[in-house]
């Protein structure tokens, strides 16, 4: 059995974790007091950002729009990201779970106490790695070669770009597995490329393999009561079982000579 030590030069480049509550369509009223509670470790705050959706229902077509407003930490390294359905916390200062779960504890308490959302329909807990293999390494000696490209397309030419998506159900809930691999300059997965932390980039490519474990529990018909304490249990749950994962899917080599 692993014990799952802390990695000193750990791959992870993000780690995020999103609670969606029932919608507060008033939210924007609750703002300034949100702010005023968390000001003091994310005292950067600007105007809200808009987000356009489709909804269609029979032969009604509806474009709506919501507000979404940043809370940023001094550094830019981790954020708050509130909405009038859900908030998310991200940070690329991730120390052990412990102390990530505490502070995510600290901001629902804050939601829970100002806001007071009714229901949560999901929690999730995602993490994005950059695995690059350095001086002479191979990236099979870092990540199984199980999730990594297909040898047989090598012979026609250099794979820029290689993507898989692997779904599994367990108790915890929902992991869904991507890699990202071939030789490029990225460093996140394409979808988190609007995102309120600063992330440094690759000016120069080069082979690598981004490993984002999205592990989510979700349930629209039998949402649970907003109860900071349960949520964070919930988290810890979703968080073993994408631990475990990255455990499985990185080498002996990655994590006891690479990372440690």
């Amino acid at each position: 059995m692993s014990d799952y030590r802390k990695l000193s030069n750990q791959p992870l480049q993000l780690a995020l974790t999103e609670v969606r509550f029932s919608p507060v369509m008033e939210i924007a009223k609750y703002i300034p007091l949100v702010q005023d509670k968390i000001r003091a470790k994310y005292p950067i705050f600007g105007p809200p950002s808009t987000e356009r959706s489709v909804h269609i229902e029979g032969q009604k077509i509806e474009l709506r729009e919501s507000h979404r407003w940043s809370f940023v930490s001094k550094n830019r390294k981790s954020a708050i990201s509130l909405g009038e359905g859900g908030v998310v916390y991200f940070t690329t200062e991730y120390p052990r779970f412990t102390q990530f779960s505490e502070i995510v504890e600290e901001v629902l308490l804050v939601i829970q106490d100002v806001i007071s959302p009714s229901l949560v329909s999901r929690i999730g807990i995602r993490f994005c790695d950059l695995v690059k293999p350095v001086g002479g390494e191979q990236l099979e000696q870092l990540v199984s070669e199980d999730v990594l490209y297909p040898k047989a397309v090598l012979k026609h030419g250099e794979i820029a770009q290689h993507k898989t998506e692997t779904i599994t159900i367990g108790e915890a809930g929902t992991l869904i597995f991507r890699t990202l691999s071939g030789n490029n300059n990225g460093v996140l997965p394409p979808d988190l490329g609007n995102i309120p932390v600063t992330i440094v980039g690759d000016e120069e490519t080069s082979v690598r393999a981004i490993l984002d474990f999205d592990n989510f529990w979700q349930d629209e018909q039998n949402q649970m009561d907003f109860d900071t304490n349960t949520i964070v249990g919930k988290l810890q749950a979703l968080h073993d079982s994408a631990r475990e994962a990255f455990w499985a899917i990185t080498t002996d080599y990655a994590r006891n000579v690479k990372w440690n």
